[in-house]
This record gives C-alpha cells, sequence and structure tokens, in this order.
C-alpha cells in the first residue's frame, strides 16, 4: 500500500515524471488508448514506484486483465516496453508511458482513488509479469 506521502514524493525535487514534449500530441484510435504522435519525453529521475515495480526498458505482459483510467481494456498477452512513468498529484493518477513492438508509444493511466486501478498499481505483479 502507497501512503500519500510516498505518492507526493514523486512529484518533488528532481522526480517530475512524466511530461511530453510540447508539441506531443494525443490521437484516439480505434481501441480507444492514447496514442503519443510524437516521441514521449520522460526528465528527471524516475518515480519510486516505477524504480520498483515498472523499471523504465523492462518489456512487461498482462497476465490478469485490468481497465485503466480511460476505460480501456488491457487483457492477458498484451505486452510492451515501460518508457516511463509519472504521477499527477492533483488527479491522483499514475501515467504510465508504454510502446508496443511495431514502436507506437501509449499512455496507460491509473488512478489511486479508484480501487481497482489502485489494486493495479499497489500489486502490479499480480496483474503483469516481466519478460526480460
Amino acid at each position: 500500500m502507497w501512503s500519500e506521502a510516498q505518492k507526493s514524493a514523486y512529484v518533488l525535487g528532481r522526480e517530475v515524471g512524466f511530461r511530453p514534449l510540447a508539441d506531443t500530441k494525443l490521437q484516439l484510435t480505434v481501441e480507444g488508448m492514447k496514442q503519443a504522435t510524437t516521441p514521449l519525453s520522460y526528465p528527471g529521475t524516475p518515480t519510486a514506484w516505477e524504480q520498483e515495480c515498472a523499471q523504465r526498458g523492462r518489456v512487461f505482459e498482462i497476465v490478469r486483465a485490468f481497465v485503466d483510467a480511460d476505460g480501456d481494456n488491457h487483457e492477458p498477452g498484451e505486452a510492451w516496453t515501460i518508457v516511463g512513468t509519472g504521477f499527477n498529484k492533483f488527479e491522483d493518477v499514475m501515467w504510465i508511458g508504454v510502446r508496443t513492438a511495431d514502436g507506437r508509444e501509449w499512455l496507460i493511466p491509473l488512478g489511486w482513488r479508484d480501487a481497482s486501478q489502485a489494486d493495479v498499481l499497489e500489486r502490479w505483479a499480480a496483474y503483469v509479469r516481466a519478460k526480460s
């Protein structure tokens, strides 16, 4: 379980987390996920959650289905490489930037206020497994 202090610490100091480039545009696809039309930028050091759970450059495969904050389903077998993460303390949402095997980059939002999404964040290893 992550405390409010731990979640808030993600945005303190140099741990600014996810920041898209100024010209980043998002587009909705048929699946509804937000795809980045330009490369994502994750300045600074990784968030504490990222360091513990979803390290940059690691490939993860979903083993237990979940629904993100945008209502998108993520089913077993879906795999992606973590590009970076960021925490928005105003919305209480962790943004996970991922890259699929075809090179496309996506944003997966998970909210701490929604019990099912908080479960994904707090028990990450129960929903995904590292492939590399």
